[in-house]
């Protein structure tokens, strides 16, 4: 005896064996790069990491803090001054454009991800020659960029510093 199958039963296996194809094509452009990356949206949907706060390794070192779950993604960056004087105070350090740190206590630590942009602006007028250096004192092991020892000057308009590299 056989069955047969009614319109019910062919439309819905029909359907099935249709996105089943259509998920596998999708699949094969995006391995072989027939999507442009700029047209991908595969990133935008994984999420975001949970991350609820710091953890301290016992060092006591900002820049050993290390992200709760551990997501590599993530490092410290400790700045400071090359100045004596506390002008200093009044610079603000931003990533991505929001204010993260400040220099009330002679040095900032800065959380920051891959491909954060640091910068660097006075929280007051200053006149237009005057220049301060910044420069990175200790580093999160997983930041490639910036590195210890490197320095930026920055004057009296908001000025870029890095663009941090893992």
């Amino acid at each position: 005896m056989r069955r047969r199958w009614d319109a019910t039963g062919v439309a819905l296996a029909s359907l099935a064996f249709g996105t089943m194809i259509i998920c596998a094509l999708a699949q094969v452009s995006l391995v072989t790069g027939a999507i442009p990356r700029s047209l991908r949206h595969v990133e935008r949907l994984e999420g975001t990491p949970v991350w609820p706060g710091l953890q301290d390794d016992g060092s006591g070192s900002p820049a050993n803090l290390t992200p709760a779950g551990h997501v590599p993604e993530v490092g410290v960056i400790v700045l400071e001054v090359e100045e004596t004087p506390p002008e200093h105070v009044g610079v603000v350090v931003t990533v991505n454009g929001k204010d993260s740190a400040d220099f009330r206590f002679g040095r900032a630590s800065v959380v920051v991800r891959r491909g954060d942009l640091i910068e660097a602006r006075w929280g007051t007028p200053v006149p237009l020659d005057r220049t301060l250096t910044i420069r990175v004192v200790e580093a999160s092991p997983n930041v490639r960029w910036p590195s210890v020892s490197e320095e930026c000057a920055i004057g009296a308009e908001p000025t870029p510093l890095w663009t941090v590299k893992m």
